[in-house]
């Protein structure tokens, strides 16, 4: 039996055998020029993207023994919130190793000329200082080995960009609206600082990673609730409570009173309408991915005084001849 080909079946076949990987489709992203943008976050949000059939660009890697042609990328750019941002990689496919795959932050008006500001392989966050707040930045991931196997999926990525809290110092204390019951705020102790200049009031010595809030004070007494705490924060031994009066400078704060290992502080004897600010503090650091360091707080306030609690507020009276009462009460009265 004899068999036929056709010529243009031959070609075909020889075209597939042959065609090198770079012809496939490479990534959107698979050059600076076309960098993703990503947008920094209090908390890691992360996207996924894929780096299979990247080509090799410049310049160089400047970790992992990268050379002029083993620095396989996909781009990635930001603009800065804070002048520290971390960059996190997390669920790596299985053709990625972490410690074979690298990240790079780069500074520049454009993709010529680059200056690396920090560079190292994705098995820990990259986290940079010193940016210029508004200013945009580049990111790439990148490995040594062309990544052009087959299948694509194994080749993906999650990336995100972050910044310290906004509230990472007391100059930047969130503010918080008493309420007669609990509106949760959401915030996180991931990516804060240790902050050793504070009034240490009730804390004893040591490190303590921190954030902060403010609120004015609505009642004599309020209460702080915190809930729905990240697994990072579940040693409640490890954490603080604290509140203190304002009295015009962070340098200044004088403590009004804290609770250690617990999850609700009390506050009494509080002036209405006077500023108080709350710092929220772990005593290790509980940095994490995943919203393991996130926490819900609120404030709440004592019932409400009468509204005839002070002179101003005096009730109207009518004289009849007849006894006819009206409902008055001193719960919650101030003097």
């Amino acid at each position: 039996m004899k068999y036929r080909f056709h010529t243009q079946t031959i070609i075909t076949v020889l075209l597939f055998i042959c065609t090198p990987a770079f012809l496939y489709a490479q990534p959107s992203n698979d050059n600076c020029s076309s960098a993703i943008t990503l947008t920094s976050g209090n908390s890691c949000t992360s996207g996924t993207y894929n780096i299979r059939n990247a080509t090799n660009s410049a310049p160089t890697g400047t970790c992992g023994g990268a050379t002029s042609t083993t620095t396989y990328d996909v781009w990635f750019r930001f603009q800065a919130s804070a002048t520290t941002t971390t960059i996190t990689l997390s669920n790596l496919g299985q053709r990625l190793s972490a410690t074979s795959t690298y990240i790079q932050i780069l500074s520049g008006a454009s993709c010529a000329g680059f200056t690396s500001l920090g560079c190292q392989a994705a098995s820990s966050r990259l986290s940079v200082s010193g940016l210029t707040v508004g200013t945009f930045y580049y990111i790439r991931v990148y490995v040594l080995l062309s990544p052009t196997a087959n299948p694509t999926n194994k080749w993906d990525f999650d990336i995100c960009v972050q910044h310290n809290p906004v509230n990472d110092d007391c100059a930047g204390a969130v503010t918080l609206t008493p309420g007669a019951t609990c509106s949760n705020t959401t915030g996180t102790l991931d990516l804060s600082t240790a902050n050793g200049t504070t009034p240490l009031g009730c804390f004893g010595a040591g490190t303590y990673y921190d954030v902060w809030y403010k609120f004015v004070a609505t009642a004599t007494t309020h209460t702080v609730t915190l809930s729905n705490l990240g697994t990072n924060l579940a040693t409640i031994a490890n954490l603080r409570i604290q509140i203190y009066t304002w009295s015009g400078s962070c340098a200044t704060l004088t403590s009004k009173g804290c609770a250690i290992g617990a999850t609700s502080l009390t506050q009494g004897t509080l002036v209405i309408g006077t500023t108080y600010y709350i710092r929220i503090a772990y005593s290790s650091n509980p940095s994490g991915t995943g919203g393991v360091a996130n926490f819900n707080i609120c404030i709440t306030n004592a019932a409400a005084a009468p509204a005839n609690d002070n002179c101003s507020g005096a009730f109207s009276l009518t004289s009849n001849t007849g006894c006819i009462n009206i409902t008055g009460t001193l719960i919650n009265a101030t003097s």
